[in-house]
């Protein structure tokens, strides 16, 4: 019976219903095996849906990790091949320890990646997700640049070797905490995005605070926090549009750490106009229609 409800399973709900009329079986059986099948059949299909998003989730925030590492390695690989070790020894050496350093590093967390993702094809365990494993081995920034997975030992020897460069020309600077020009433009899209919605979410909360007629304290108190809140996402909203430049980007608003306003900068004040024309750039608002003199045309 267990191979008979193993090849229903297999089939779609028409196959598996002609495959049991063909059987010599009681009607009440064959619809009840026909239910269970159906219902196996869904519980395997949602399996394997779950499976694909978790593994296509987790490609994406091993790319965003991996991405800039192997975008430094081809860039050092270049500045290496600028200059002999004839010309300049210093130069040469210290890119050649910077490029082994690379890719032990490259080579390490693609082996990790492959462990991981074996975890989603075989269901046997849950698999972790760079920053789970981040924090587990006590990284700084939960591992959210490659430069967060270097020991500070052995970027103080890398950096040594390219001070020791000598200061004819511009000299090269290891470990940038930046990431490629088009992996930050679309994750950073994706993060106004979402805080932009998180403060409509908020302003409507707030909306329903203020229309209270007669508020307690503890509302009262909600609503300056939430108000304090609505505050702190503008000033985001500010620095990750104007201020970032190719740094890696968090998931939410939550991980941006805004640095504090110099005295020569004018003040941080996200207005209206600056969150109609971002919606606007994103997709997420219509830009208003022109007034015109010219009379309306109608079909007839």
């Amino acid at each position: 019976m267990q191979d008979l409800l193993t090849k229903l399973v297999s089939m779609n709900w028409n196959e598996a219903h002609m495959h049991l009329m063909a059987l010599d079986l009681p009607a009440d059986l064959r619809n009840l095996l026909a239910t269970k099948a159906q219902k196996l059949r869904e519980m395997q299909n949602l399996a394997g849906k779950k499976a694909r998003l978790t593994e296509t989730q987790h490609a994406e925030l091993w790319y965003r990790l991996l991405a800039p590492l192997k975008h430094t390695l081809s860039n050092a690989r270049v500045g290496h091949k600028l200059k002999s070790f004839d010309s300049a020894p210093e130069r040469h050496t210290a890119f050649a320890e910077y490029i082994t350093l690379l890719e032990k590093l490259l080579a390490g967390l693609q082996s990790i990646q492959m462990q991981e993702l074996a975890k989603i094809a075989d269901a046997t365990d849950k698999p972790r997700t760079p920053a789970a494993i981040a924090a587990e081995r006590g990284l700084p920034n939960r591992g959210q640049h490659w430069t967060d997975w270097v020991s500070a030992k052995t970027r103080e020897r890398i950096e040594s070797l390219f001070d020791a460069i000598p200061t004819q020309a511009k000299r090269p600077k290891p470990f940038a905490y930046r990431i490629p020009a088009a992996l930050f433009r679309q994750t950073l899209e994706v993060l106004q995005r979402r805080t932009l919605n998180e403060l409509d979410i908020l302003r409507q909360e707030i909306q329903l605070l203020r229309d209270m007629p007669d508020p307690s304290g503890e509302q009262t108190l909600q609503l300056r926090k939430m108000e304090n809140t609505e505050a702190t996402i503008k000033t985001v909203l500010w620095y990750i549009t104007y201020e970032m430049y190719n740094e890696p980007v968090p998931s939410t608003w939550h991980g941006v750490r805004v640095p504090p306003l110099q005295d020569n900068k004018d003040p941080r004040i996200w207005t209206d106009v600056e969150d109609t024309a971002l919606r606007i750039k994103l997709g997420m608002a219509r830009k208003p229609a022109k007034k015109t003199n010219r009379p309306r045309r109608y079909n007839k």
